[in-house]
């Protein structure tokens, strides 16, 4: 069959330092090779129960930042709400997340997204995720922590399947349309990574 799109291709690289009893800082550059002089940039920051993520690009023609949100855990009565403001610089908009964990499961209200999930560990090492939001749509995770890393398989229902691996230091994605997998386009999508700590 003839390819409509040529595949994409990007490059990227992640830095990660950690510091005692305080948290850690990553930064992630990707690059797009059709448009090389333009640096994308994820950076997050973790320590004392909050964490901030920025998004920006740096360049020749452009320095500037996208994205921002910061998460708070707050230690409630029998558990634990997660508070994540978020605010969109290049639309001028904000959203709010709200999460509560307690004894195994968890409950995650998206306002932007308009959806809901709730996650069950129902043994020390398998979590059972249900995802729905306001249009119906339904998607179902599951993860099983190994001796060395996690594995994570998520069925969205006529789109695709995803199979997800990490061990921390390495992160492997498998992603597969339901239909359309002999398109370059539509095709099985794999992508590695590996975290080097600075």
């Amino acid at each position: 069959p003839d390819v409509v799109f040529p595949p994409a291709t990007s490059l990227w690289a992640k830095l990660k330092k950690s510091f005692a009893k305080v948290g850690d800082i990553s930064i992630r550059g990707d690059v797009d090779t059709s448009v090389p002089d333009i640096v994308d940039l994820d950076v997050r920051a973790n320590g004392f129960g909050t964490s901030v993520q920025l998004l920006g690009q740096v360049g020749s023609k452009t320095n500037s930042v996208s994205y921002i949100q910061v998460t708070k855990d707050i230690s409630t009565i029998g558990g634990v709400l997660t508070v994540t403001p978020k605010y969109n610089v290049d639309a001028g908009q904000g959203d709010l997340s709200l999460g509560y964990a307690m004894d195994g499961t968890s409950i995650k209200v998206d306002a932007q997204k308009k959806q809901l999930t709730l996650a069950h560990a129902f043994t020390n090492k398998d979590t059972i995720s249900p995802t729905v939001n306001l249009a119906g749509d339904v998607s179902l995770s599951y993860s099983r922590s190994l001796d060395q890393g996690k594995l994570t398989t998520t069925y969205t229902p006529n789109d695709s399947v995803k199979l997800q691996w990490s061990d921390g230091v390495y992160e492997t994605t498998i992603k597969a349309p339901l239909d359309g997998y002999y398109k370059t386009n539509r095709g099985i999508k794999v992508n590695m990574r590996r975290t080097v700590e600075i």
